[in-house]
C-alpha cells in the first residue's frame, strides 16, 4: 500500500467516484501563470477532460476551502 493505510484509500476512492466531469465555469487562479498561453486556452475551453485522483481532488478542495481566507486577505493589504 505505498505509505498510505486503508482508510486513505477508502477516502480517496469515494472522492473520485463522487467526482463531478471536472469543467469549470471559471479559470482558476493556479492556471494563470501557465506559461503557454494556447493550453491555457484550450484548458478553459474543455478541449480535454482532466482525471484526477482522490488525493488531487482533496488537495483543490482544501484549497477552495482556502480562498475565501486569501481573498479576505488580500483585502486587508
Amino acid at each position: 500500500m505505498d505509505g498510505r493505510n486503508a482508510l486513505t484509500d477508502l477516502i480517496y476512492k469515494a472522492r473520485v467516484e463522487r467526482n463531478d466531469d471536472g469543467l469549470r465555469p471559471h479559470l482558476g487562479a493556479s492556471q494563470i501563470g501557465a506559461p503557454c498561453p494556447k493550453a491555457l486556452w484550450y484548458g478553459f475551453r474543455w478541449v480535454k477532460k482532466s482525471s484526477f485522483n482522490g488525493r488531487m481532488l482533496r488537495l483543490f478542495e482544501t484549497g477552495q476551502l482556502a480562498e475565501s481566507r486569501f481573498v479576505e486577505e488580500l483585502r486587508w493589504i
